[in-house]
């Protein structure tokens, strides 16, 4: 399986009369844009802006962010915007530097659903070095729930929007050439090398808080082996609402992937990744995940595991038990997580701990506090949502005090972003 992903940088975008990428500028016409995602009688009040980094602009309710992709002969985000066939082959063009960040308000009076938790992204000032987004040129969509139409509805209606969003403005790309063609492709040249997996850990618990893999919700899925190229296509795509979750963005550019292929070949073999669902419901599942995950590693023949999870609370003891049952089989296991450590940094860290856990790579205490200065535009919507504000009451374009937890992918349990704890 081989994957050309051409990239073309974009270094600002603004609105023009046609839509178009011109050496580093992307132009955007609104009206043709808001008439290929705004034809859906679930969403009203959509609009779209742009930022660029620097912007005294803060962006709130921020529900995903996608890199634009388009791939010539087809196939872009499989199971939304082409047949759920398998990704991962041929030639994907890439806007590199550009975003569609998606922002969304839901009813807050639907019962049996949760609502959304808050992300904020600054595109300027002391947040804008944390947060995924801030050093993106934005489209950023904002809209509302029609009436009548339930979160669940409305939730996939705005998802299908920024995909399609995503791969319109890549697909201005469809003529040219690009200089910067980089080639994945897991070679025999490996062989004699420590063999290492990824264990890949997505979260799905339902409507507002779930995971899609080639289209389908992840819910209880069974732990399953896929090629790093499938999710460079957009193979896995976010619908998970809730705190310092792994935005589509992240998953066409996850760190520990792009790591794993600059070293295979060199000091490892980087077999593949296996994909879980981590947040079973049950101790049932828990377990049978696991198992199931450290059965595909030991019939790979895995030396080690590099250990990721999305979420918080159950989803840990989903990684821990995983790396428990690696570790049983003797595959050396390296997690990576985010740290609860409290806003003075003095809590227990970690919601679930085992003692095979002996290599931990923390990505930050998200419940450390970060004062945001004043900024001169708002987008997404006017307040701050939940608990994570010290001044919930202030308009969020004001002077706030914030935890990382809402610092949109600050703690990202991919490793994407700066943030990092160490112990002495």
């Amino acid at each position: 399986m081989k994957l050309e992903l051409a990239k073309f940088l974009v270094n600002k975008i603004e609105f023009g009369e046609k839509t178009e990428y011109d050496n580093g500028l992307l132009r955007v016409n609104k009206e043709e844009m808001l008439g290929l995602i705004g034809e859906d009688y679930r969403i009203e009040n959509l609009d779209v802006d742009i930022t660029n980094p620097g912007d005294s602009v803060r962006i709130i309710h921020v529900l995903d962010m996608v890199e634009p992709r388009f791939k010539p002969e087809g196939g872009i985000y499989p199971g939304f915007l082409s047949p759920p066939h398998t990704a991962g082959s041929g030639r994907t063009n890439c806007l590199e530097g550009a975003a569609v960040v998606l922002t969304g308000e839901y009813s807050k009076t639907e019962k049996g659903l949760m609502v959304s938790r808050e992300g904020l992204i600054d595109m300027s000032g002391p947040a804008a070095q944390y947060c995924l987004g801030a050093k993106t040129h934005n489209l950023v969509i904002t809209s509302k729930a029609a009436a009548g139409i339930s979160n669940a509805d409305y939730d996939a209606s705005i998802r299908l929007a920024s995909l399609k969003a995503a791969n319109y403005l890549a697909e201005t790309t469809k003529e040219l050439i690009s200089e910067n063609i980089e080639t994945y492709e897991l070679s025999d040249t490996a062989e004699g090398l420590p063999r290492v997996a990824y264990i890949y850990q997505i979260q799905s618990q339902g409507a507002l808080l779930e995971t899609f893999v080639y289209g389908s919700d992840a819910v209880n899925l069974v732990p399953t082996l896929m090629h790093p190229n499938e999710f460079m296509d957009g193979a896995v795509v976010s619908g998970n609402h809730s705190m310092q979750t792994v935005p589509t963005y992240i998953h066409c550019n996850n760190p520990v992937i792009e790591s794993l292929y600059q070293r295979h070949g060199k000091d490892l073999c980087f077999v593949g990744i296996i994909l879980t669902e981590g947040h079973g419901k049950t101790t049932f599942l828990k377990e049978r995940s696991a198992s199931f995950a450290a059965k595909i590693a030991r019939l790979l023949d895995i030396d080690g595991v590099i250990l990721t999870q999305e979420g918080a609370g159950m989803s840990m003891i989903d990684q821990m038990l995983a790396c428990r049952e690696c570790e049983k089989q003797g595959i050396k296991s390296v997690v990576i997580t985010y740290e609860i450590g409290g806003m003075e940094g003095n809590d227990v860290p970690l919601i679930d701990s085992v003692p095979e856990a002996n290599a931990i790579v923390s990505t930050g205490n998200r419940e450390e506090l970060l004062d945001l200065p004043a900024v001169e535009k708002l987008l997404g919507g006017k307040y701050i949502e939940g608990a994570f504000v010290l001044n919930e009451q202030t308009e969020a374009s004001g002077a706030i005090t914030v935890n990382f937890t809402i610092v949109y992918s600050s703690t990202n349990q991919a490793g994407a972003m700066k943030m990092r704890a160490m112990q002495y």
